[in-house]
């Protein structure tokens, strides 16, 4: 086990959930899900501020979130470019909106 999945192991144990079924793996790399990082934000009591748009196109978002937590506030970037970081399944349309969020929230978190 790396260094990373101890800290998600114990992010994890500290808000009831196991790394099985919470995790999942890129060129061995471990990524907590966005669901379960949305529990863990309901649990700790993160808010989150209106997103700032930096850059707003078509095919492209670029939002800065911030959470609070008590008297503690991170902030970080969240971007969807399509064709770039952000595949679009099938004839879905894209929500490149919808996505930096969630990616912001979730580096927040």
């Amino acid at each position: 086990m790396t260094n990373t999945d101890e800290q998600i192991a114990t992010i994890l144990a500290r808000y009831g959930m196991p790394a099985e079924g919470n995790v999942w793996r890129v060129e061995d790399q471990a990524f907590i899900y966005h669901s379960t990082l949305e529990r863990i934000a309901a649990q700790a009591k993160i808010s989150f501020d209106p997103p700032a748009v930096l850059r707003a196109e078509r095919d492209e978002a670029v939002l800065v979130v911030v959470g609070r937590m008590g008297e503690r506030a991170e902030w970080s970037i969240g971007e969807a470019l399509v064709d770039v970081n952000y595949h679009v399944p099938g004839s879905e349309p894209a929500y490149v909106y919808a996505m930096a969020e969630k990616r912001a929230r979730d580096r927040v978190t």
